[in-house]
């Protein structure tokens, strides 16, 4: 895990002077890309199969006991076929919004209920579990960028939501995407932080 000091495009060109107005562009040039994306369910079954058939073959997948994951919401990778796959074998941890923060609560079938805009999570009477604990983090996101030195950025919906969070976990951090969020670059603010791997469409 690596952070990002300096503002700018992670490709290396010269910092933008308003990357909070590039970022928003972007995030609106994305919302109109997912809607002729998620039209296709072909495409969607067939990108999100090959998605979690690439964690599955990672080694750090292997190793991993507590594994980090989401609730999918429009345009993100859907993860409950995986999760009920894997659950039982892997303990998963889903976040619940509370204030600006994410609190980590296993994810258990039977008790989940509508959240923060409506997304599934734990409904507050399974365990909490530490940041620390987790041993892969498996992140959504609204676009991600491949690095030269082999880390992935990633831009968030603007909440700080995982902003937030990132700091917190000692674990790989795999970005989990649709093949149309790959970008070859994205601006970054000096909170942003990188992650270790992207498994995409």
């Amino acid at each position: 895990m690596e952070k990002l000091i300096a503002e700018g495009f992670v490709s290396g060109q010269p910092a933008n002077t308003d990357t909070k107005a590039e970022k928003k562009r972007l995030r609106s040039e994305l919302r109109q890309l997912q809607s002729s994306f998620c039209a296709d369910a072909e495409i969607v079954a067939a990108e999100s199969e090959s998605v979690w058939k690439q964690v599955e073959e990672t080694e750090e997948f292997a190793r991993a006991g507590r594994i980090l994951l989401y609730m999918d919401i429009a345009g993100e990778v859907p993860t409950l076929d995986f999760l009920m796959r894997w659950h039982g074998r892997k303990r998963f941890v889903l976040p619940v919004v509370k204030g600006e923060l994410l609190e980590l609560r296993e994810f258990d079938p039977d008790r989940l209920r509508p959240g923060y805009k409506g997304i599934l999570e734990p409904d507050g009477t399974t365990p909490e579990v530490a940041p620390e604990s987790i041993e892969l983090a498996l992140i959504p996101g609204t676009a991600f960028a491949r690095l030269h030195d082999g880390k992935v950025a990633r831009m968030g919906r603007g909440g700080g939501f995982y902003d937030r969070l990132l700091p917190q976990l000692h674990c790989p951090l795999v970005g989990i995407c649709f093949s149309f969020r790959v970008l070859d670059k994205l601006p970054m603010e000096a909170h942003d932080f990188t992650l270790d791997a992207l498994c995409s469409g």
